[in-house]
């Protein structure tokens, strides 16, 4: 009987990352910038885009990470 140790952290369940996914989010959150600057102005508009941009680099970081050995 194979037993497996309870301190071991579980098998990762998502699936690879892809430069594909990556591309996709990064231009779904480029759509929501380019929807935000037509209808939103002022500060509520700058307010989403550092919300996107803090988004796509935390996007980008968890990608790059997973690529790395």
């Amino acid at each position: 009987m194979a037993s497996e140790d309870p301190g071991s952290s579980p098998p990762h369940l998502l699936p690879p990352p892809t430069t594909g996914r990556l591309a996709a989010a990064l231009a779904a959150y480029a759509v929501l910038a380019l929807a935000a600057g037509i209808t939103l102005d002022g500060v509520f508009r700058w307010a989403v885009w550092i919300f996107l941009g803090g988004l796509a680099l935390k996007t980008w970081i968890v990608w790059r990470a997973a690529r790395l050995p």
